[in-house]
């Protein structure tokens, strides 16, 4: 079988020179927020209009999807998340944005600044076929990257890795396991310095995907086609939607403020036969600098308004 290639068998991850085109307190654990009707509009959201985009450009429909989810951090949102303890995360209102923004920290050479997951079976019932998600992200004024490797962090992305829970595959797809389509999946943003990102920055950005169809051992890289300034937010979006089992049409697209910046067609992450035990298990939000660095000095950046769309089937 024929099947997508990305060139990406460096056994040190490295970004691909290759562009493709172009809570709150009152939410019970399992609550969700269907969209139905004018759910949208009565939460200040619009397909098209507040995403920055139209839905011929995303090539999907928020409006369509099976569950939302807006995770704030102004009260109890570590309930929606697992392996939240022994991170270096917390609460700070020192922000322009909100009163109540997620903090990560890395102390000098540590290596990770948050280890936590969203487990869409926990929180929702199931594993959903396609999923989008968006948060907004800021790198202070002082960031700085490790002189090795691409120098960054891993940021928050949807993945099916299946290393933690009781699961009859797995683990694959992550830290130098590679995906055949039986074994898990990923697909995670990271940051790295403007020169393993084509030159953009000053925060370069690329994704590390873990897929079957040629991924190699480390994922493919490939890098996108926007950056971020430091001392401003972001919005990031990002979107995946899992192959039909056995065939090659999964979607990896991911945007910066509203602008499609990374797009991945024809992906494979799932054989036939295979439909109802992969598809998208969690949102990763592991931070860490890596590769094998740690940070270089003493530094956080600061997460916002979280909030998932998710489809229980193929839109």
């Amino acid at each position: 079988m024929e099947r997508y290639r990305a060139d990406a068998d460096d056994s040190s991850p490295s970004t691909e020179h290759t562009r493709y085109r172009g809570t709150d307190d009152g939410l019970g654990r399992r609550s969700c927020l269907k969209l139905a009707g004018g759910t949208l509009a009565t939460l200040g959201i619009a397909s098209g209009a507040a995403s920055g985009r139209d839905d011929s450009e995303s090539g999907h429909d928020l409006e369509t999807a099976s569950d939302h989810t807006a995770i704030s951090f102004d009260g109890n949102w570590e309930q929606w998340f697992t392996n939240t303890e022994g991170t270096n995360t917390s609460v700070t209102s020192d922000s322009d944005r909100s009163d109540a923004v997620l903090r990560v920290d890395w102390p000098t050479g540590e290596y990770y600044g948050a280890t936590m997951e969203y487990l869409m079976d926990e929180n929702h019932g199931y594993q959903p076929d396609s999923g989008h998600v968006r948060y907004w992200v800021y790198f202070p004024d002082d960031w700085e990257f490790h002189s090795d490797g691409l120098g960054g962090t891993k940021l928050p992305g949807f993945a099916g890795t299946y290393q933690t829970g009781d699961h009859d595959i797995g683990p694959g797809g992550y830290g130098g396991r590679p995906s055949d389509g039986t074994n898990g999946w990923s697909s995670r943003l990271f940051n790295c310095r403007p020169d393993r990102a084509d030159g953009n920055g000053p925060i370069g950005l690329g994704s590390q995907v873990y897929h079957a169809g040629n991924g190699g051992e480390h994922g493919a890289h490939p890098t996108w086609d926007a950056a971020l300034e430091r001392g401003t937010w972001h919005q990031i979006d990002q979107y995946v939607e899992m192959n039909t089992p056995g065939r090659e049409d999964g979607v990896y697209r991911g945007w910066v403020d509203g602008d499609l910046a990374v797009e991945m067609e024809r992906l494979y992450f799932r054989d036939e036969g295979y439909g109802d035990l992969i598809g998208i298990q969690a949102l990763w939000c592991n931070c860490y600098f890596g590769g094998d660095w740690g940070s270089p000095v003493d530094q956080h950046m600061l997460f916002d308004d979280l909030e998932l769309w998710l489809w229980e089937e193929r839109p």
